[in-house]
């Protein structure tokens, strides 16, 4: 089991006006499908996508429609089913995805929720029957904090972890040590942190006061070893062991070549060690998109 060259296309960009940087909006469907298209062209063949994406697996469905690629999707939370419920629900939920995606299966579902994993073996039971069915040939959890993946790792049957990741979230060592003694595919998000990348630490002060100064020293650190942030953030990602995938959304088909001309950019000696050095505990609200409010 793994996943297909290093990169996997995210798609929120394309079912919602999604990140800090975002000026463009919501795509049009030329626009998702050109996106998609240079991405395929690029050699992408991985594809993440979830049903909180707006239109994005109709729109990802559309395009792969015919095409051998991997694709995982999620399932929004599960808090408010029943426990009676769980097991015909998860099932239901999925086979919606599996029909605006246009495919008899997926490499991958998720739990776009952490918290889910509270629901015991019941939950278990039916993630392991949608695998065992086909409907999937793995599954896992989409998580936010060391604490959750390290739960997350310890339930039988998960497969899959997808983190975020990127040049002042330096949390996940441990995470990334725990998952392979497990043969457990780890997968990085966020390694733009939502675009902030993109923006400048004066832009950052009015939009996520939190990320303003954690951003300051970041173009400093950078700035020593001759390297750009956005330059830095998909390399030193992609490099990390034990991501077997970097998730990258775009906004436009330069964003996508731009993306994958990145990967091949040197690491820098010793760039990461100042990162981590420098980095090694940051404010949850600088690196966490779910406390930034309102934008």
């Amino acid at each position: 089991m793994k996943i297909p060259g290093p990169f996997t296309l995210g798609t929120a960009q394309l079912g919602l006006p999604y990140g800090v940087a975002n000026r463009r909006g919501l795509p049009s469907e030329d626009e998702a499908t050109e996106i998609l298209g240079v991405a395929w062209a690029s050699g992408i063949r991985a594809f993440d996508t979830a049903p909180a994406y707006g239109p994005a697996e109709t729109r990802l469905g559309r395009f792969l429609d015919g095409r051998d690629a991997c694709v995982t999707t999620k399932l929004d939370s599960l808090r408010d089913v029943a426990d009676e419920h769980l097991v015909g629900t998860v099932r239901s939920r999925l086979l919606g995805s599996l029909e605006r995606l246009r495919r008899p299966g997926v490499f991958g579902v998720l739990l776009h929720s952490a918290a889910d994993l509270a629901r015991g073996k019941t939950l278990h039971d039916a993630l392991e029957a949608v695998r065992g069915e086909g409907l999937t040939e793995s599954w896992g959890v989409s998580v936010y904090e060391p604490a959750e993946a390290s739960e997350a790792l310890a339930v039988s049957g998960v497969a899959l972890l997808q983190i975020p990741s990127n040049l002042v979230d330096r949390r996940w060592t441990g995470t990334l040590m725990a998952a392979k003694g497990r043969d457990v595919l780890v997968s990085a998000r966020s390694v733009y942190l939502q675009g902030a990348f993109a923006l400048t630490p004066e832009d950052l002060r009015v939009r996520v006061p939190a990320l303003s100064e954690p951003m300051r020293l970041l173009h400093e650190i950078c700035a020593s070893y001759g390297v750009a942030p956005l330059s830095a953030a998909l390399a030193v990602v992609a490099n990390t062991t034990g991501v077997a995938s970097v998730v990258v959304g775009a906004e436009t088909p330069e964003q996508v070549q731009a993306n994958v001309a990145a990967r091949a950019v040197p690491v820098p000696p010793g760039l990461i060690e100042a990162l981590d050095g420098a980095f090694g505990v940051t404010a949850r609200d600088a690196i966490d998109p779910r406390l930034w409010g309102p934008r």
